[in-house]
C-alpha cells in the first residue's frame, strides 16, 4: 500500500468517527487549485465537541462562487440547497454567495458528492 492510499484509509475514518460523534458544525467548499500542483476540491470542515442542543445532529453548508463560474451556470444558491437535501435540509441564496443547513451529518458524504458531481457539471 503507498502512504497516500494509507492516508486516504486513515481519513476516511477520522472522518466517519467525526460524524458519529455528531462533531461536524460546517464544510465550506473551496474549489480547485487552492493548492499548487493539486486539482483537488478543497474544503474546511469547522468541527466543535461540544454543539450546543439546537445544532446537534445538523450541518451547515457555505458557498461561494466566482462572477466567472457563476457565469457559466454555477449558482452558489442552487448548488448549496441540493447538497442540504442529501442531508434533509434546505437552504438557498443568491448566485455567487449561499448558505443551507443539513439534519442529518452521517449523509455527509453523499452531500459532499453531490456537491462536486454539480460542480463538475457546472464548469464541464
Amino acid at each position: 500500500m503507498c502512504i497516500r492510499d494509507r492516508f486516504r484509509n486513515e481519513e476516511q475514518t477520522m472522518r466517519a468517527k467525526m460524524l458519529e460523534l455528531d462533531w461536524v458544525e460546517a464544510v465550506i467548499g473551496l474549489g480547485p487549485n487552492l493548492f499548487y500542483n493539486s486539482p483537488m476540491e478543497s474544503c474546511v470542515v469547522v468541527c466543535n465537541r461540544r454543539k450546543p442542543a439546537a445544532r446537534k445532529g445538523k450541518v451547515l453548508f457555505i458557498a461561494k462562487v466566482t462572477k466567472d463560474l457563476a457565469s457559466r451556470g454555477l449558482h452558489a444558491g442552487n448548488l448549496v440547497k441540493a447538497v442540504a437535501r442529501e442531508t434533509g435540509g434546505g437552504g438557498g441564496g443568491r448566485p455567487d454567495f449561499a448558505q443551507a443547513g443539513g439534519r442529518d451529518p452521517s449523509r455527509l458524504d453523499a452531500a459532499l458528492e453531490k456537491a462536486l458531481a454539480l460542480i463538475r457539471e457546472a464548469v464541464a
